[in-house]
């Protein structure tokens, strides 16, 4: 079991990186929604518009979360966001 506590998001990807757990717990937190359940979307390969439809939210609203966890991720580009949330989802389902 690894457990681990950063300070910044910098900080947070590093341990990631160097300790590759099989489970990441992420706080990331969103205006009126959990930031894990985008991230989990976008890793099943939902596009925006399916996001958007089950959350009953605007395209927009969810294109800013997306915004949003890349900030807070420290990613750039949205293949990054796929890569990451991807990941995600596969040490969830391994995990379970």
């Amino acid at each position: 079991m690894v457990c681990g506590e950063a300070d910044s998001v910098a900080s947070a990807m590093r341990q990631l990186q160097e300790l590759d757990p099989d489970l990441v717990v992420l706080d990331i937190a969103l205006k009126g929604r959990s930031g894990l359940e985008i991230i989990q979307m976008i890793g099943q390969g939902k596009s925006t518009r399916e996001i958007s439809e089950n959350l009953n939210l605007s395209i927009k609203t969810i294109g800013t979360y997306r915004e949003r966890i890349k900030d807070k991720l420290g990613l750039k580009h949205a293949a990054e966001l796929a890569q990451q949330a991807v990941h995600f989802v596969e040490k969830q389902s391994f995990g379970a």
